[in-house]
């Protein structure tokens, strides 16, 4: 069952490896971006664990493309979750000012967040399918209004990214209910969406920590 071939996306009408073109060539970003995170790093070492589950997301992103089943969605939440955890993690202890335990605690809070949101979520025409992803954007909303005051850049690159990623969902939204008109689907544009947001977040991530030490100093 677990290896069964299943239909998620408008581009895929078939159980051969080349159904999904488009999102198997958009997969490829994720490559790039986790090198310039990468490269963009120097001592930052959660931009390193960053660039290292971003470039998670490729071969993952691939076999969910390739052959899509149960195992393969699997394969490919796992480093979507340790990334979204890695990302709050980071919004918390470096940007908001947690320790690390609070930090920690305050980023396992998104889980149960998430879980009690979802059936709200699911009941807004069209947006089931990606209920999981809109509880994030909310939350860096959330974020950027309390460092508002006193870190207004980082607090306006955040609200700049969960506008990235509002667009990214309405995407992966679309892609079914617009299949009709539009064959090949939109899920690639979900997969470069997410590709934009991963670096843009690592930028922002990464002024923040340089303007702290600019003012430390």
């Amino acid at each position: 069952m677990i290896l069964e071939p299943i239909y998620l996306y408008c581009g895929r009408t078939g159980s051969g490896l080349w159904e999904e073109p488009l999102s198997l060539v958009a997969s490829f970003a994720f490559v790039a971006v986790a090198v310039q995170v990468w490269r963009s790093a120097g001592e930052l070492r959660l931009l390193r664990v960053m660039a290292g589950l971003i470039f998670l997301l490729w071969p993952a992103g691939l076999w969910l493309h390739f052959l899509p089943s149960p195992l393969a969605v699997g394969a490919d939440i796992g480093p979507i979750l340790l990334l979204v955890l890695t990302c709050f993690y980071g919004v918390n202890r470096d940007m908001v000012g947690l320790s690390r335990s609070m930090a920690a605690v305050c980023t396992l809070l998104i889980l149960p967040f998430a879980a009690v949101s979802l059936p709200l979520i699911a009941l807004l025409h069209g947006a089931a399918g990606s209920a999981a992803y809109v509880p994030l954007p909310v939350l860096l909303l959330g974020y950027a209004a309390v460092l508002r005051p006193e870190r207004p850049d980082t607090a306006r690159g955040l609200l700049q990214a969960a506008l990235i990623m509002v667009v990214a969902i309405v995407a992966r939204a679309v892609d079914l209910p617009l299949c009709g008109v539009w064959p090949l689907g939109t899920h690639f544009l979900w997969i470069l969406g997410t590709a934009v947001l991963l670096w843009y977040l690592a930028r922002v991530y990464r002024r923040h920590m340089l303007a702290g030490l600019a003012g430390g100093g």
